[in-house]
């Protein structure tokens, strides 16, 4: 299984090579193709900021992609805090969740959940949602987007094996953590 990963992984990393330019910038404008290249449909995928805001444009990005293409996704984030968290359910993109907290969308969450356009994992304390994301929970996909121009999206650099590069990586291959980083 591990070598299955490992191959997924440079694949994909190896299809999304057309849109990375000048080194790990990905021009805005590719950003919506970038993602229909490397997210796959039933992955989990997480979407954080060092504020949820700052996410918002990876939200948003996620939102426009061919539901044809990328559907079925598990999100695994701490906080639902936007609209564009829950667009994706609401356009077919995700079906299921676990999260910590949903604030100013739990009313649509519940609306959501009722009708039938979200399967609810489990609701976690951040600790727990934390600690599963290097047990069951590892997203295949993670979206992180620090203080950054949100017009590029800076790609991690593939030559480092340390972790280090999470925190300036906004799309980053999560190739079992726990155990591995290579």
């Amino acid at each position: 299984m591990m070598n299955n990963l490992k191959r997924d992984r440079i694949a994909r990393i190896e299809a999304a090579i057309p849109y990375v330019k000048h080194g790990k910038v990905v021009d805005a404008s590719q950003v919506v193709q970038l993602l229909e290249t490397v997210i796959k449909p039933g992955d989990k995928v997480n979407i954080e900021g060092d504020n949820q805001k700052q996410a918002d444009f990876l939200a948003k990005s996620l939102c426009q992609v061919n539901k044809d293409i990328i559907h079925d996704l598990h999100i695994v984030q701490s906080a639902i805090a936007l609209d564009s968290h829950l667009d994706i359910f609401e356009k077919g993109i995700a079906k299921k969740i676990d999260f910590s907290f949903a604030g100013p969308q739990a009313n649509r969450l519940a609306r959501f959940v009722k009708e039938g356009k979200v399967e609810l994992g489990s609701i976690h304390t951040y600790l727990e949602l934390y600690a599963r994301y290097f047990m069951d929970l590892t997203p295949r996909i993670a979206m992180i987007a620090p203080l950054l121009d949100p017009r590029q999206i800076v790609w991690p650099d593939l030559s480092r094996k340390e972790k280090s590069n999470w925190a300036v990586s906004i799309l980053i291959w999560n190739y079992m953590p726990a155990i591995s980083w290579t």
